[in-house]
């Protein structure tokens, strides 16, 4: 199986949008750069290929 990484950032993200649990010791009135690393499995298209020749 191949994998592919998606990363999403966003700047200026308002603190008071965070879950809870993220926003502890934060300002509440302060703005956040948040990344999402978010990884997924691609079918193997060689694989297939290959069964679909015999």
């Amino acid at each position: 199986m191949r994998t592919k990484l998606i990363r999403i950032t966003t700047m200026h993200y308002p603190v008071k949008r965070l879950p809870p649990e993220l926003q502890e010791g934060l300002d509440p009135e302060g703005l956040v750069t948040v990344v999402i690393d978010h990884e997924e499995q691609l079918p193997d298209w060689d694989a297939k290929a290959e069964a679909g020749k015999e």
